[in-house]
């Protein structure tokens, strides 16, 4: 159990590694600056994702208000279930059709390597439904 949390985990950073340096963070350098600047990040992308939102919600109001004159709420609630619907219908083709555990080769050639039993990694799945394990 614990060779995938190292796996996974060693996935993890190299994903964050990457979004990160896409606004050239880089979190091998430990200086006063380096550390300003990622709260910079922090502060300037939390503001950013709320106007966002905010612009989402007023343009799916008004698209409401256009869709569904008089029954906003009806029309919200249809629509999202309808979402809800063909997602969940996806997900579950998508889980039919591959294997409960999908590793990169190298990772599966670790795994392959270590003592351990299919029944960890299948439930590490489970309890964690959200890695990629």
């Amino acid at each position: 159990m614990c060779a995938i949390h190292w796996i996974r985990s060693r996935q993890e950073s190299e994903e964050l590694s990457y979004w990160l340096s896409i606004v050239s963070y880089n979190p091998k350098d430990h200086s006063f600056s380096n550390r300003m600047y990622l709260v910079y990040l922090l502060v300037f992308f939390s503001i950013w994702w709320f106007i966002a939102l905010v612009w989402f919600a007023n343009t799916g109001g008004m698209l409401l208000t256009m869709l569904f004159p008089g029954a906003e709420m009806a029309g919200a609630v249809a629509l999202e279930l309808l979402v809800l619907l063909i997602w969940f219908l996806t997900m579950l083709f998508m889980a039919l059709r591959r294997s409960p555990a999908a590793f990169s080769e190298e990772d599966a050639y670790m795994v392959c390597q270590m003592p351990l039993g299919p029944e960890n990694w299948c439930f590490a799945g489970v309890c964690c439904p959200g890695s990629k394990v």
